[in-house]
């Protein structure tokens, strides 16, 4: 589907519809994702492998379907496999990992869908300057590490990004 002439789809057409680059839809229209780099999905496999050594079960790229919108994180885990193949109730943790391309506005406002859906782990890893942030009541904070106080976990951004060099 050629997105740049693309007109309002209901939700059962996106679901439906294969595309060369998966887009997100929100209300109705849908809306392009930057394109990954290395070091985004180093980072990416880092947050999977981390949350499902926990014991969480963990994926990336797979459609979360909330209200109004269907995003798609770059990781997002579940205490237990979700039911379906599209989850449409709040997972437990959301990752977006920044790409040099991605807006800060833009990732506030799939941030702020993610609070409203109830998600209680919003987390924001930047691997252009190896820095962790958490979205809260307060908005995007700068933080040391990732928390996760379900599992007794947390995750410094060597274990995101791997050691410094």
């Amino acid at each position: 589907m050629d997105m740049a002439t693309a007109t309002a789809i209901s939700l059962a057409e996106y679901l439906r519809t294969s595309y060369e680059w998966e887009p997100e839809w929100v209300n109705g229209e849908l809306v392009e994702r930057e394109m990954s780099d290395v070091s985004h999905c180093d980072a990416q496999l880092s947050l999977l492998t981390l949350l499902h050594g926990h014991g969480a079960w963990a994926g990336s790229y797979v459609r979360l379907i909330m209200k109004g919108c269907v995003r798609i994180p770059d990781v997002m885990a579940f205490h237990d496999r979700p039911v379906g193949d599209y989850p449409s109730q709040p997972p437990m943790v959301v990752a977006e990992v920044l790409s040099p391309g991605d807006r800060i506005a833009d990732l506030k406002t799939k941030c702020r869908e993610y609070a409203a859906f109830g998600i209680p782990h919003i987390w924001v890893v930047d691997p252009a300057d190896r820095s962790l942030a958490i979205y809260g009541p307060m908005g995007l904070m700068p933080v040391s590490q990732l928390g996760l106080p379900e599992y007794q976990a947390s995750f410094n951004a060597d274990d995101v990004f791997g050691p410094a060099d």
